[in-house]
């Protein structure tokens, strides 16, 4: 992997240029906005003058029409704006930058991980009507092939009004080590329920005690096969685990199906009580290779980041050594 005085050479004779033309791009997308907004500001303040005795007549319809409405024309305007800038900076320092770091990686913007695969973790018990996502980034490091992507699942409740709720919003990860798994082996944080011994997951199995209580306060472990999870829950990779979450700061879910290891990590990660059960309520999402519009390009500073971003990621397979085939026979 690249140390940074690989990077800042790197920088220094291939991205620098492509900086300074992003930062110009990006000054001259955030007065585009800045102008259309205020015409947009004019507008909705001169209906408001117009409209004025219908306002007084009837001031809760008129404000609940205003406030439903005019968030759509300041934020339409926005994305629309900065859409080129945006890829611009994917095309011109993110792939790149993952390049940079692997040559055996590529970088799709519009590309995610199939919806098949992320059924296959059998993580997420939820049905699911939309399923999208972006920034997707396969590779292969040693002997383990890779893939990791941004994904948006949710689902629409017709018997709601058809109100629709998020299933996951986050990074996606999975790796393949080519061993496969008897049963299933799940983990999820310990803020989704208390489990006790008895405890069951519908499609999986009882809950798995094991022998460390300090992953059992922060880890539900669920499996079809108890002996196989204990094997592959090693102290080693347990703790592993541990420190790979608090080194990410948010929750982090793993599931060891057929003979991959999938890991989803919510964008989020705020807890809310629902009823007696606690679970992660989804934040507005914070994505690993999205370029700033209302802040300036930092330049090396910037590259130093995504690249950090990249390398978070990367460290799962060193982590939880994926690529030493702990599990192989």
């Amino acid at each position: 992997m690249p140390v940074i005085n690989n990077l800042e050479k790197y920088y220094e004779k291939n991205l620098k240029a492509q900086f300074g033309r992003l930062e110009e791009k990006r000054r001259k997308v955030v007065r585009n906005i800045k102008l259309v907004w205020g015409i947009i500001g004019i507008s909705i303040l001169l209906i408001i003058i117009i409209f004025w005795p219908g306002f007084t007549e009837r001031p809760l319809i008129f404000t609940l029409t205003l406030l439903a409405v005019s968030p759509v024309f300041f934020i339409i305007p926005y994305l629309f704006l900065k859409r080129g800038y945006r890829r611009d900076f994917k095309k011109q320092v993110i792939a790149p930058l993952v390049k940079f770091i692997d040559d055996s990686m590529i970088y799709d913007s519009k590309g995610y991980i199939p919806s098949k695969v992320f059924v296959e973790s059998r993580i997420f018990r939820s049905s699911f009507n939309s399923y999208k996502g972006e920034d997707l980034v396969p590779g292969r490091i040693g002997q383990t092939d890779f893939m990791f992507s941004e994904v948006t699942v949710e689902k629409t409740d017709k018997e709601k009004d058809n109100e629709r709720s998020t299933v996951f919003e986050g990074l996606f990860f999975v790796a393949d080590f080519q061993k496969r798994f008897k049963g299933i082996t799940l983990v999820e944080p310990q803020i989704i329920f208390e489990t006790g011994d008895e405890a069951y997951r519908e499609g999986i199995g009882r809950a798995v005690k094991l022998e460390d209580p300090e992953f059992e306060k922060e880890f539900n472990v669920f499996g079809s096969d108890h002996v196989e999870s204990r094997y592959i829950l090693s102290t080693s990779l347990m703790q592993r685990i541990l420190n790979y979450k608090r080194k990410f700061g948010k929750p982090m879910y793993l599931s060891f199906v057929n003979s991959k290891v999938f890991i989803a990590i919510p964008s989020g990660g705020e807890l809310s009580e629902d009823g007696q059960q606690k679970r992660i309520r989804f934040t507005p999402p914070n994505p690993l290779f999205e370029p700033p519009v209302f802040s300036p390009l930092k330049g090396f500073e910037s590259c130093k980041k995504y690249l950090g971003d990249i390398q978070l990621v990367l460290d799962i397979i060193e982590d939880l050594k994926l690529n030493r085939r702990i599990w192989a026979t």
